[in-house]
């Protein structure tokens, strides 16, 4: 089954629960158990490094979009960039199965 990745982070944004950057997605790694981070296609690749090195250690899906980081903070309803998207409860999104 093929997700439709906008309309269901728009889904998780509004009836889940997320965090949106790169550093915070760190921290919700270090600090608590996220079910999903998402990572912009042109995400610096020393964020994405250190992400999903933390993400991999504790066992914490990382998916990489193909969209870029503009692409993700206007999917989100926010005017700048976005690097990383962290989804700690889906809500009524399907986006668990990307």
């Amino acid at each position: 089954m093929k997700v439709d990745v906008k309309k269901q982070i728009n889904t998780a944004i509004d009836t889940g629960k997320v965090i949106l950057g790169a550093n915070k997605a760190i921290d919700s790694i270090l600090y608590g158990k996220p079910k999903l981070i998402l990572l912009a296609g042109n995400c610096p690749r020393s964020q994405k490094e250190t992400i999903t090195y933390y993400a991999a250690l504790a066992n914490v899906k990382c998916v990489g979009l193909k969209e870029s980081s503009m692409e993700l903070g206007s999917a989100c309803g926010r005017p700048h960039h976005l690097s990383a998207l962290t989804i700690l409860d889906a809500g009524d999104s399907t986006i668990l199965e990307v």
